[in-house]
């Protein structure tokens, strides 16, 4: 009975590879992508690849696998929630042949054929790749051809390519797995779903120069690390301005240089490139704007009366108040002022209003209580805004000694001497605007030089508020 059942296995197990090769062929050359190796349920196959996943050690261990169906989810969660579903997400899973093999809920490797019309047409499909992404991530699998390129695996010596870092190479990444059966009876049964995200495409809010220096104000997402390059150029030449190993999902930031940083560009025909660092682009004009001759601001530095000194008295007290920050023009001698204030009597909140002959803007309002002893100061945050309280001890002098953040709803103790200051600073003076200014008006700092467009179209509102009559 042996001897007519083994040339009756081998005969199948020869049907069998014959089938696939010729399957996969097919695959191969069809114009016509088919995510799902449908041909593979229900047949165990050889695989070799990284298994560390689930606990094998080795770039290119092998292990029997057999087909299973999955569901895959792919959902911009930064800006839109746009989602697209795959229903036929093939996920190979791995089989335990040896005793050290403990595969449990770590079997499963979602895997695509390194083929080039099936690999773009999943992009296209859910992750939302347009043609510069698509080229760009297929040139990029090229080089990864052998089982020391992360991501490789071949399914019976043909290449395959692992879907999460296809989703990763395009600024998404794996989120997790949930399984809905374990029925391994029928193989074309969807026995769970697999969950990514993906990040939306690069934004240039504004590209300018004004007052002899550039400012471009961008977005860019993603979910692994990765360079974003801005590049300007005039159409003949160009520069390039990295943002190295940025790891944010949601970077947002502007680029400010002076327009002697690019003499070789000049300011004329001028477009600014921003790359993200996975194979998408945004780009935009710059224009060159002239600030008017007339209102020309001097921005000054005012603390406000927002810093209190420790004094004897006020050991073992508890006090309280609001920290206003605001931005206050004074037509008498031209400057904003950019200052905290000790009070809750916002007159112009988010939108400019007229005090006597002055303009005022009134921003976040804060709220603290604070507990002193003679060496500890309790600081509790009870706003209804949900950004942190800042606040700086400083010795009498008004050298800073330390800086500390309260989130909203908590409380922290910090140690303080007799004779210190707690100063809440604004938030141009928290990031160190200030440090560098190159005028002084009443003895605060001030500049002329590093007004911001956004800065500008606020001050702008300021001065015409206050000429109202």
């Amino acid at each position: 009975m042996k001897k007519v059942l083994l040339p009756c296995l081998i005969i199948w197990l020869l049907l069998a590879v014959s089938a696939f090769a010729q399957d996969y062929s097919q695959l191969k050359q069809s114009d016509t992508p088919n995510y799902t190796q449908h041909f593979l349920y229900g047949k165990k196959v050889k695989l070799i690849g990284n298994l560390s996943a689930s606990g094998v050690p080795g770039y290119d261990t092998e292990r029997p696998a057999f087909l299973s169906r999955w569901k895959g989810i792919y959902t911009e969660n930064i800006k839109t929630g746009a989602t697209f579903t795959q229903d036929k997400y093939d996920v190979f899973n791995v089989m335990e042949i040896e005793a050290t093999d403990d595969f449990y809920q770590r079997e499963g490797y979602g895997l695509l054929p390194i083929n080039e019309t099936i690999i773009k047409q999943f992009l296209q499909d859910y992750v939302n790749a347009d043609q510069r992404q698509r080229d760009g991530i297929w040139g990029k699998l090229q080089n990864y051809n052998n089982f020391n390129s992360y991501g490789f695996y071949t399914v019976e010596d043909e290449p395959y390519y692992l879907v999460s870092q296809l989703v990763a190479m395009a600024g998404g990444k794996w989120v997790e797995n949930q399984v809905s059966s374990n029925d391994l009876t029928n193989m074309s049964e969807v026995k769970g779903t697999t969950n990514f995200v993906l990040s939306p495409y690069p934004e240039i809010n504004s590209a300018q120069i004004i007052n002899d220096q550039l400012e471009v104000n961008f977005s860019a997402y993603g979910y692994t690390k990765r360079d974003i390059i801005l590049t300007l150029t005039n159409g003949s030449d160009s520069k390039d301005y990295t943002y190295s190993n940025i790891t944010q999902p949601t970077f947002q930031t502007t680029l400010t240089k002076a327009i002697s940083d690019f003499n070789q560009l000049g300011t004329e025909n001028l477009k600014v490139i921003l790359n993200d660092g996975f194979w998408r682009y945004a780009e935009k004009e710059v224009t060159v704007n002239q600030p008017p001759t007339d209102n020309v601001i001097k921005f000054a530095l005012w603390k406000g009366n927002a810093s209190k000194t420790l004094t004897q008295d006020m050991v073992n007290h508890k006090a309280g108040g609001f920290v206003l920050h605001s931005y206050e023009y004074n037509p008498e001698i031209e400057v904003v002022w950019d200052g905290t204030y000790g009070h809750n009597s916002s007159v112009g909140f988010n939108k400019p209003a007229k005090i006597s002959t002055h303009s005022v803007i009134d921003f976040d309002l804060h709220q603290y209580r604070m507990n002193y002893t003679t060496e500890t100061l309790t600081m509790e945050n009870i706003s209804e805004v949900s950004s942190p309280l800042i606040f700086y001890i400083m010795d009498s002098s008004g050298k800073r000694l330390n800086r500390y953040q309260v989130n909203q709803g908590e409380k922290i103790s910090v140690p303080i001497q007799l004779g210190n200051k707690i100063h809440f600073p604004t938030p141009l003076e928290d990031e160190g605007y200030w440090d560098n200014a190159e005028l002084s008006v009443y003895g605060d700092p001030a500049t002329i030089k590093n007004i911001t467009s956004e800065q500008r179209k606020i001050f702008d509102n300021l001065i015409e508020v206050a000429k109202d009559n």
